[in-house]
């Protein structure tokens, strides 16, 4: 939650990025984690989820582990 609050974002973004972004490069996650990132003018929002099991609800769960938006390198002429 912390991430997603210093971020400015809601988890409605998550599902944008999961639903329309693209497999991150030079990730080293596990393969029960998903990785996605999207471009968004100068940055790149990254979110990482994992499959995991909610007692409460007595089913498998999906968890966002990791948000983080990093900025582009300017492109030099």
């Amino acid at each position: 939650m912390n991430e997603l609050y210093d971020n400015n974002m809601d988890l409605n973004d998550v599902l944008e990025v999961i639903e329309s972004g693209y497999d991150c490069p030079k990730s080293k996650r596990s393969k029960e984690k998903i990785e996605r990132c999207l471009d968004q003018k100068r940055k790149t929002i990254r979110v990482v989820i994992a499959k995991s099991y909610s007692d409460f609800f007595a089913s498998e769960v999906w968890i966002v582990i990791h948000v983080g938006v990093k900025s582009k390198p300017k492109v030099r002429k």
